[in-house]
C-alpha cells in the first residue's frame, strides 16, 4: 500500500509539474506577444 500510494504521488508531482511547465510557457508567451517581442 505504501509503495502504491509513494508512485501515486510522484505522479501527481509528475502531472502537476508538467502543468506548471505549460502554464509558465504560456504566460512567458503571452508576456512576449503582448511586449511586442513576438510577431
Amino acid at each position: 500500500m505504501r509503495t502504491r500510494a509513494a508512485a501515486r504521488t510522484s505522479h501527481v508531482n509528475r502531472v502537476a509539474g508538467a502543468i506548471y511547465l505549460v502554464l509558465v510557457a504560456a504566460v512567458s508567451l503571452s508576456i512576449a506577444a503582448g511586449s511586442g517581442w513576438v510577431g
